[in-house]
């Protein structure tokens, strides 16, 4: 959902027809987005007493107090910024939310981007990684399967154990694959691989 959010002009309009309105996921990253600029703590306050009297609303002043300019594409760039970020944390230790799940799943695509060099096969589509296995030759596959096995095992960090030994298990493969492990045996431990993935998607936490 937040992927598929409008720009800030649109995302921070005040009214019953704002994204926030309508999902109070969106309004809770909103609220955190806005409380996270700590050393402007008091122009926030003051923003909050303006608007607390009745005071107008307008998304160039909150990119005002981000930026310290009117310039919404800026403040659009410290929104991605700081939602990337948040990826990259965990706010819940040993659990894995459905969204960490959803993510992992796109991740078993190559993109030409995670390629060392261009790469004929991979197009911006992302090439599945099933494909790679089964042709670990093809044109600089290998080559950026290392770091494809390292990005993967990373996503279970301070998971669950059971979407921990998922990732490990997508990563070894990848691993193997980069240590050039012949087609076969990749195609025995990618099969291993996605039988790891039941226990994950038979949890209740994770089916949503």
């Amino acid at each position: 959902m937040i992927a598929r959010l409008p720009g800030a002009g649109e995302l921070w309009r005040a009214g019953a027809g704002s994204p926030a309105a309508h999902h109070p996921g969106v309004a809770a990253q909103l609220a955190a987005f806005c409380g996270s600029r700590e050393p402007r703590r008091e122009r926030w306050q003051a923003w909050c007493r303006h608007l607390g009297l009745g005071g107008a609303w307008a998304p160039a002043d909150l990119a005002r107090l981000w930026t310290d300019e009117a310039d919404l594409a800026v403040l659009d760039a410290a929104w991605d910024d700081w939602l990337v970020a948040r990826t990259r944390r965990i706010f819940d230790p040993g659990r894995t939310p459905p969204g960490v799940v959803r993510r992992f799943r796109s991740l078993l695509l190559l993109y030409p981007w995670e390629c060392d060099n261009h790469c004929s096969v991979v197009t911006r589509a992302g090439l599945p990684l099933a494909w790679c296995i089964e042709n670990p030759d093809a044109d600089g596959l290998r080559r950026a399967a290392a770091a494809k096995a390292r990005q993967l095992a990373l996503q279970g960090a301070g998971r669950d154990a059971a979407f921990q030994a998922m990732t490990a298990a997508y990563a070894e493969v990848m691993r193997r694959m980069a240590e050039g492990a012949p087609a076969g045996e990749l195609a025995r431990m990618w099969r291993q691989a996605e039988a790891s993935c039941l226990p994950v998607e038979e949890a209740p936490e994770h089916a949503r």
